[in-house]
């Protein structure tokens, strides 16, 4: 059995929605049949918290439905199948009422349609947007949080998702008074919103399992609390952005915590400005913590850390862990880093380095979006739905090979945008270099310390003008360590390092201001012989030749004959003269 996929397009926020139709392309029906299947769409009846979706087709089968936010992640067909389904009758129309929306929010909803008459497939998506609530004079509004949609309003109370019971089970903990949500699959989508300067998101550390979160303009400031305003806790997030979102955490704490052993996936259509105070990274550890592993695909991103502490990485005293960026535009910036450990496009792309490139799009004014760009050399790269700065910029990350061709923005082209990979005002310097001095054995390693990260693939290390092999970098990429051998006793060496480079491509100067001295040969005593012994004996006299034959490793500094009436005569002894 065929599928069809519709989807149909439509302005958002309009209150009705007009039924529209598409019909599978096909160059012929299928045999036995001379129907080409449609079917039609239409939302009515919307107001602030309902509306009524109906489905009419023009052969019998089942349509397979999602609703979802609009900007949410377009779900697989995977995903509609194990959603709501309806039976479909010929031109009959099948409605059925949608409820507990949210007033003023814009929705998508997905369909699948299997026709029993082995039909082709079509594909689009219909959106629609509830009403603004209206309330007469001294009216309460309810809570905006709606646990049974997984709906959550920060302004309400702390929010912290815990595991549950279960495999893959976990529940939401929610208001003030707190409540908490029975068990449910950690696939389900949780969205929360709202604004807040007392109540922060916590995510229990054994979620390992990962738990799909939508933020969707949030804005949380726990600056002048000294308390994170989203942390993971060494969790596994995958994080939807929708609309503009802002976290910003008190001293110590990163802006969104995500430090060692979590995995944080960001992605979305929307915003995100995550800002650590003092010693906390914007994206990453707080103080004397690791960054997790953080990969973005999607959103506009910008990361700000505090004092000596990375954009995206670990906070004061904490190192890096992953950054993999294969979307999106993100600044990082902060007190010790932007991003903290070398960004990678991932291993499925390559596990090429990126760097920094900036796109100018002039004259946009901040926070237009752009709705495609084309990129050689990343087209893996996913450039949807991001939004320029107040400088008209965006902030990819590329290997160094790749180039835009083409913004789009609506319905306007920019063509050949100029793209300015950032670069580092500092040449790498060797920060240390051993063995130096004297005393340095005849076989061994040079290691060799750069004052910052380095490009993997290696320079030239020349030892007395010869160009040494091999040589292995530590995980960091600031230590290289390559063996020499074979060297001579008391051998002044000089060493010259050449063509290395840092993160960024920029190559070092040649370095030729370090030496070393082997050690000398191990001292011994020395060999001698009195071959022949003794000639021209009289009665008084006699003539005694001897000659060394090895020094013992050192300079022959006196020599002599001792000679005495008893065998094995010793200087000063008695007898001896």
């Amino acid at each position: 059995m065929k599928r069809i996929l519709i989807l149909v397009l439509c302005l958002a926020f309009l209150w009705t929605i007009l039924p529209m139709e598409i019909k599978a392309e096909s160059s012929s029906p299928p045999e036995g049949s001379c129907i080409s299947p449609s079917l039609s769409i239409e939302v009515s009846n919307i107001t602030e918290r309902e509306a009524t979706l109906s489905f009419t087709a023009n052969t019998d089968g089942t349509i397979y439905y999602l609703l979802q936010e609009a900007g949410a992640k377009t779900p697989e067909e995977t995903a509609l199948l194990t959603g709501a389904t309806l039976s479909l009758t010929a031109d009959i129309e099948s409605a059925v009422p949608l409820e507990g929306l949210i007033p003023q929010t814009d929705y998508s909803v997905y369909a699948l349609f299997n026709d029993s008459m082995e039909g082709q497939s079509a594909m689009g998506t219909t959106a629609f947007a509830t009403q603004t609530a209206t309330l007469a004079k001294g009216t309460v509004l309810p809570m905006a949080s709606s646990p049974n949609d997984y709906i959550f309003d920060i302004s309400e109370g702390p929010i912290t998702i815990n595991k549950a019971d279960g495999a893959g089970m976990l529940t939401v903990s929610y208001g003030n008074p707190t409540q908490t949500t029975a068990p449910f699959a950690n696939s389900q989508y949780i969205t929360i919103t709202g604004t807040s300067t007392s109540n922060g998101i916590k995510i229990d550390e054994l979620l390992k399992t990962g738990t799909n979160i939508i933020l969707k303009d949030v804005n949380i400031d726990q600056s002048s609390n000294n308390e994170s305003a989203f942390n993971m806790n060494g969790a596994n997030v995958n994080l939807t952005l929708i609309g503009t979102n802002s976290l910003k955490s008190g001293i110590k704490r990163a802006g969104l915590g995500a430090p060692d052993g979590s995995t944080l996936i960001i992605d979305g259509s929307g915003s995100l400005e995550a800002t650590g105070k003092d010693f906390g990274a914007g994206i990453g550890g707080g103080l004397r913590q690791n960054g997790g592993t953080i990969k973005v695909t999607g959103g506009t991103i910008i990361a700000t850390g505090g004092i000596e502490a990375a954009g995206i990485g670990g906070g004061d005293g904490g190192s890096g862990g992953s950054a993999v960026i294969t979307g999106g535009s993100v600044k990082a910036s902060g007190g010790s880093h932007d991003i903290q450990g070398i960004p990678t496009n991932g291993e499925t792309n390559g596990s090429l380095l990126l760097r920094l490139a900036e796109f100018e799009l002039s004259g946009c004014p901040q926070g237009t979006q752009i709705s495609d760009l084309t990129i050689t050399g990343a087209p893996y790269y996913g450039t949807k739905d991001f939004f320029v700065d107040s400088k008209s910029k965006l902030y990819l990350w590329l290997p160094a090979e790749a180039s835009a061709l083409c913004a789009k923005i609506s319905e306007d082209e920019y063509y050949n945008i100029p793209v300015v990979f950032s670069t580092n005002a500092e040449k790498p310097e060797i920060f240390s270099l051993t063995p130096s001095g004297t005393g340095a054995a005849l076989s061994g390693d040079l290691v060799i310390t750069f004052n910052m990260q380095m490009r993997s693939g290696a320079g030239t290390v020349f030892l007395n003008g010869s160009a040494l092999t091999g040589g292995v970098w530590d995980e960091n990429l600031t230590v290289f360590t390559i063996p020499y051998s074979g060297l001579p006793y008391s051998k002044a060496c000089v060493i010259k390092v050449s063509g290395f480079k840092n993160f960024w491509g920029d190559v070092m100067d040649d370095d030729e201001g370090h030496s070393f001295f082997t050690k000398a040969a191990p001292v011994s005593f020395p060999a001698v012989t009195t071959d022949p012994a003794i000639s021209e004996i009289t009665d008084s006299e006699a003539t005694i030749s001897g000659r060394v034959t090895s020094d013992g490793g050192a300079t022959v500094s006196e020599r002599g004959f001792v000679f005495s009436t008893t065998a094995n005569p010793r200087i000063n002894g008695l007898g001896v003269t």
